[in-house]
C-alpha cells in the first residue's frame, strides 16, 4: 500500500509551516505528576511520528509487490507459464512478491489486469507478453501511472516513443530479416508462410517484411496461410495444398509448429521448417519429437548458455521448478532484473527514470542496453533442433 507523504498533525518539518497538533490539551489544570506522565507520553507519540515521517518521505515503508501479466492459460499457456516462474525466481530472490493476473492473451482482460494491479499498489508490472495485448496493456498502464516491462513484447510499433513501456526483446523487423536473410541465401523459391491471428502485430509485419524482400529481388512472393489459433489444429490439409513447397514458415506457438512439422513429414515431403521466436519452446520437441528434427529456429536470446551467469540461472531455474528454464523464462528473468530499480518509485516517470540511469545492464552476463526510450536491440541467433535438443547453428552477425 501506498505510504502518504504528509507529516503527521503536531509534527512541523523544517522551514515549513507547523500543523495543529491533535494531543494539544486545554481547558484543564495539570498538576506536575500529571503533566510530567503527559510530556513523556507527548515526547513518545513525537518520536513515534517523527518515524513515520521519516518512514513515508524516506521510501523505506512496506516494499511494494511486483505485478506480472501473461496469457497463463489456453493455446499461449506454455510461454506464460515460464515467463512467470522466469520473473518470479528473481523478484522473490529479492524477497519481493509477485503478483500474477492471467491475460488469456486477451486485450481487454489484460487491461483489467493492469487495473487490477494498480489497486493492489504495484508500481511495476512485468509484460505483458505478445504484442497484440500491447497497446491495450498501455493505455491501462499510462491511465494509472503503472510502468511495464515486457520480456516478449517486439512490434516495431511501439518503438522510439517515450511511453509506460521498457523492453528487454529487440523489433520484430530484425527476426524477420533473419528469417528472410537465411531463406534466400539457402535457394529456398517457394516458402509457405503460415501464421496465426492470434498475435497479429507481432506476425503480420513479420510476413509482410518477409514477402518485400522476396519481392525486391523479383522473385515469386511466398504463399501465405493464415489460422486461428486453438487446441485442435490440423495442418494435414494446408501441406497437401502446397506440395511444391521447398519451406514452411511456422509463426505460432511451439504445439503448432510441431503440429506442422507432423503434417510435413506425414506427407512424405522434404520441404524444410523454420520457426520463429513464438515457436520455440519445450512442446515443439515433446510433440514434434522426431518430426522436428532439423527445424530452424530464431532467438532473440541465446538459447545456449555459454556464459556462467546463464549457467547458473539455468540451474537455479530447474532446482526451484524441476523442468529447464526456456527462452521466455530467460527473458522474464531479464526483464524483472532491469525492472528493480523502479519498483518502490513515487510514480511513472520516476520509475522509467530510475531504470534508464544505468546505460549498459548485464544481469545474465550478455548486455543489454536500452535508449532513451527503453528499447533494445538484440542480435538474433539462429538455432537448430538436433537430436532432441536445440542448438546454436549460427552466431549473430555480431559474433559470439
Amino acid at each position: 500500500m501506498a505510504i502518504s507523504a504528509r507529516p503527521p498533525a503536531g509534527f512541523e518539518l523544517p522551514g515549513g509551516p507547523r500543523i495543529p497538533n491533535a494531543l494539544d490539551i486545554g481547558g484543564e489544570e495539570v498538576g506536575h505528576d500529571g503533566y510530567a506522565k503527559m510530556e513523556a507520553m507527548r515526547v513518545s507519540l513525537l518520536s513515534m511520528m517523527v518515524a513515520m515521517v521519516m518512514i513515508s518521505t524516506s521510501g523505506c515503508g512496506k516494499p511494494r509487490p511486483v505485478g506480472f501479466v501473461a496469457g497463463m492459460s489456453g493455446p499461449t499457456s506454455e510461454q506464460g507459464v515460464t515467463e512467470r516462474d522466469g520473473a518470479r525466481l528473481y523478484v522473490e530472490s529479492k524477497g519481493r512478491r509477485l503478483v500474477t493476473c492471467d491475460t488469456r492473451t486477451d486485450p481487454a482482460t489484460v487491461a483489467r489486469c493492469v487495473e487490477a494491479l494498480a489497486d493492489s499498489g504495484v508500481r511495476v508490472v512485468i509484460g505483458p507478453m505478445y504484442s497484440s495485448e500491447a497497446e491495450s496493456a498501455l493505455a491501462a498502464a499510462t491511465r494509472r501511472g503503472i510502468l511495464l516491462v515486457s520480456p516478449s513484447v517486439s512490434t516495431h510499433r511501439l518503438s522510439g516513443k517515450d511511453d509506460a513501456l521498457v523492453r528487454v526483446i529487440g523489433s520484430n523487423l530484425d527476426e524477420a530479416d533473419t528469417l528472410a536473410n537465411f531463406l534466400l541465401r539457402s535457394g529456398i523459391a517457394r516458402p509457405v508462410l503460415i501464421w496465426t491471428r492470434l498475435n497479429e502485430a507481432y506476425l503480420r509485419p513479420v510476413v509482410d517484411r518477409i514477402c518485400s524482400s522476396y519481392a525486391r529481388r523479383n522473385l515469386p512472393i511466398p504463399s501465405i496461410h493464415e489460422y486461428s489459433s486453438s487446441l485442435d489444429l490440423d495442418f494435414d490439409s494446408v501441406v497437401a495444398s502446397h506440395r511444391n513447397a521447398d519451406a514452411f514458415v511456422s509463426l505460432g506457438t511451439p504445439m503448432e509448429a510441431a503440429l506442422l512439422a507432423r503434417a510435413i513429414r506425414r506427407s512424405g515431403s522434404d520441404a524444410l521448417l523454420l520457426g520463429c521466436q513464438s515457436s520455440v519452446g519445450k512442446d515443439l520437441l515433446r510433440m514434434g519429437g522426431k518430426d522436428a528434427e532439423g527445424v530452424i529456429l530464431t532467438g532473440f536470446t541465446e538459447l545456449v548458455d555459454r556464459v556462467p551467469e546463464r549457467v547458473r540461472f539455468a540451474s537455479e531455474f530447474r532446482t526451484r521448478f524441476g523442468r529447464e528454464r526456456s527462452w521466455a523464462a530467460t527473458l522474464a528473468w531479464e526483464a524483472a532484473a532491469v525492472s528493480e530499480p523502479g519498483w518502490d518509485a513515487s510514480d511513472l516517470a520516476q520509475a522509467k527514470k530510475a531504470i534508464l540511469r544505468t546505460d549498459t545492464l548485464r544481469p545474465l552476463g550478455l548486455p543489454i542496453v536500452l535508449d532513451r526510450f527503453g528499447d533494445i536491440h538484440r542480435s538474433i541467433a539462429l538455432h537448430v533442433v538436433r537430436d532432441g535438443r536445440i542448438e546454436l547453428l549460427e552466431w549473430p552477425e555480431a559474433g559470439p
